[in-house]
């Protein structure tokens, strides 16, 4: 492996495309940024509703009356509407939420490996077909057995090992899926998971050093994203002024976009 070549093939790559790598990841932050914006507001206005509907529930607990008919069909009716607005509040928070920042995250990412790919994606619909299966699946399942605390006491009693638990489980998925997204082109996704396996496993002692750097980078990005909704979200908390966390997040992207190009690059020289 020529590293000397590699890094030079990596800038050159990166100078070509950098228009659109930028472009790319730019959207894919600020995207997410909005749409958890957007969904804050939306789950704070079922708040709202559930909250002006609290004097009606009063209203009808106090005055229940099981062998009077109005007062039943009062109380069946404040019931109806809170169980309404909190399954509408659930459906949004559990599968809109996620299924939204999932589908931003799979055009943007195929948006940016697709464009830097020796040969160039033949069918760019399957490619991101592909593309979405195991993000889908490997980022669900993991959220759902390993992430998601299934009771939030015992999560905030045991912190640290959850937060351990998280940051090391996220660290996985994300090496796994980089891989996956480097090695996939224009190849089956049975060829492209066979492969990803033998670098990610068998050649560890290579590429996990060199995704480190990448897992920090984007840890800071994912901690700017955090600092932008609390900031919008709130109003009161300021980090940072707007222009700061423009440019910081910039830069990140631009490193960050580099040297996924260097990645892709040392796993293409990689047999």
């Amino acid at each position: 492996m020529n590293i000397k070549k590699i890094l030079q093939q990596s800038v050159k790559t990166f100078r070509k495309n950098v228009l659109s790598l930028w472009l790319s990841q730019l959207v894919l932050f600020f995207t997410s940024l909005f749409f958890l914006l957007f969904s804050k507001g939306k789950l704070g206005g079922y708040l709202q509703q559930m909250n002006a509907l609290q004097p009606q529930l009063t209203t009808a607990l106090q005055t229940a009356d099981a062998t009077d008919p109005a007062s039943i069909a009062y109380s069946s009716a404040v019931v109806g509407a809170l169980d309404q607005i909190t399954g509408n509040a659930l459906l949004f928070g559990t599968v809109v939420v996620p299924l939204g920042l999932l589908v931003i995250w799979v055009l943007c990412q195929g948006w940016f490996w697709g464009s830097i790919k020796e040969k160039a994606i033949a069918n760019k619909g399957k490619y991101l077909a592909l593309l979405a299966i195991p993000s889908v699946i490997i980022v669900g399942i993991t959220a759902n057995t390993l992430i998601i605390p299934k009771d939030i006491t015992s999560f905030f009693n045991t912190f640290y090992d959850s937060t351990t638990r998280i940051v090391i489980t996220t660290f996985i998925v994300l090496y796994f899926l980089t891989m996956l997204y480097a090695v996939l082109g224009n190849q089956s996704l049975q060829d492209a998971l066979r492969r990803t396996c033998k670098l990610a496993f068998k050649k560890a002692y290579i590429f996990v050093p060199l995704f480190v750097p990448l897992f920090i980078n984007a840890i800071s990005l994912v901690w700017m994203l955090a600092v932008g909704v609390t900031q919008q979200a709130t109003k009161d908390a300021v980090y940072m002024s707007s222009a700061s966390l423009v440019i910081t997040v910039v830069l990140l992207l631009g490193l960050g976009g580099w040297y996924k190009v260097l990645l892709q690059k040392i796993v293409d020289a990689t047999q």
